[in-house]
């Protein structure tokens, strides 16, 4: 946590100055026009479930608890029965085993990589509610994998997630309604959408936010510090490793240039004082 801390607070606290550097615009960068969509998982973290986060006590009992204590007795099978105990519990209808086995099918972590498998645990575990089930399988309908393309069907599953307030369906919608894909495309709603998640620190919302104020959009004036106040959250929760730094940075150095040296200043104590009172929100579970 104090390593976060720290780099949050130097990346707000970046003063102008740093804006002399020279730079040349990466082949890489994406335009910020062009949002893409929010899984809840990440390759790198399977554990991204928020009733695992949070502790359930039944999950943690049933998953974490009783099936790594069978696998560890299992020697060389344990990887084996942890996931034969997995499968189990999804197959009784626990909402969280299913979503996490539909997981382990979208990412082939101990079972043939399968989008069409993972869309069927992601359903089963949707139907009883669970809103990262029903956040991945939009983005599953929205591209077309394992399931037939529909951005209505996209739209259905990520209003049933944003409606319980959660932030990847609610950036996912707002994609859907920059981008014009099974919605009327609408520039006004998007960004309704993408600061709703935003301001649950979602950092993709955030950016996306920010590329709609910087440049403007029909029914919205362009807004130029509050896109680099969104940007410097952007920056504070990107690990320094992260390729699209480069990209990052050379956006927040065009705003710098436009709003001058007071304006920037006074985003980044805003954005210092907005983290400062959502730390909660990047707070390790």
């Amino acid at each position: 946590m104090r390593a976060l801390c720290a780099i949050a607070l130097a990346a707000i606290t970046l003063t102008a100055a740093c804006t002399a550097e020279a730079a040349s615009k990466p082949a890489h960068c994406i335009s910020p026009g062009n949002p893409g969509y929010a899984l809840t998982y990440r390759p790198a973290n399977i554990a991204g479930h928020p009733e695992l986060n949070r502790g359930d006590a039944n999950a943690l009992l049933d998953l974490a608890g009783i099936g790594r204590s069978v696998g560890r007795l299992a020697g060389d099978g344990s990887h084996w029965l942890t996931l034969k105990w997995l499968r189990a519990r999804a197959e009784h209808g626990d909402r969280t085993a299913q979503y996490e086995l539909g997981v382990r099918h979208a990412l082939g972590q101990g079972v043939r990589r399968s989008d069409a498998r993972a869309a069927q645990w992601f359903r089963a575990a949707a139907a009883q509610g669970d809103p990262a089930a029903a956040n991945d399988l939009g983005v599953l309908a929205a591209e077309g994998s394992g399931v037939p393309q529909s951005y209505s069907n996209a739209q259905r599953w990520f209003e049933a997630a944003a409606r319980r307030g959660f932030p990847q369906a609610q950036y996912n919608l707002g994609v859907l309604f920059a981008r014009g894909k099974g919605v009327p495309r609408s520039s006004v709603l998007a960004a309704v959408w993408f600061k709703r998640a935003a301001e649950q620190g979602l950092a993709q919302a955030q950016q996306a936010l920010a590329g709609v104020l910087a440049q403007g959009a029909p029914g919205i004036q362009r807004d130029a510090p509050t896109a680099y106040f969104w940007l410097v959250l952007v920056k504070a929760a990107m690990p320094m490793a992260d390729p699209r730094l480069g990209c990052l940075k050379l956006q927040m150095r065009g705003l710098e240039s436009q709003i001058g040296f007071t304006a920037t200043k006074a985003a980044q104590q805003a954005a210092l004082s907005w983290w400062r009172a959502h730390r909660a929100l990047h707070a390790t579970p």
